[in-house]
């Protein structure tokens, strides 16, 4: 998706972008996952927090029709200050 280089996604949406290429790239499924770690250095600036706070990564993989990735996302959220919801439904 060339036009990805060239968006500004301070007014335009990813998604909306995506399906506008050519040929269009629709996000079909997504691999979700969280974990608990120890903060790196880094994040401990960043937080202002001590090392022992607890963080939560979440970590996505989007892929379009044809299975193939399209989206990376990893978000680093302090342990204290997480919470995590869904609706599950039964589709049979």
């Amino acid at each position: 998706c060339p036009a990805l280089a060239e968006t500004d996604f301070t007014t335009a949406s990813l998604y909306a972008t995506l399906r506008a290429a050519d040929p269009p790239q629709l996000p079909r499924s997504a691999d979700y996952s969280v974990e608990a770690r120890h903060p790196t250095p880094r994040e401990i600036e960043l937080f202002e927090i001590a090392e022992t706070m607890p963080m939560l990564v979440a970590t996505q993989l989007t892929s379009n029709q044809d299975s193939r990735p399209i989206e990376l996302t990893v978000q680093v959220y302090r342990g204290d200050r997480y919470r995590f919801r869904a609706s599950i439904t039964n589709q049979t």
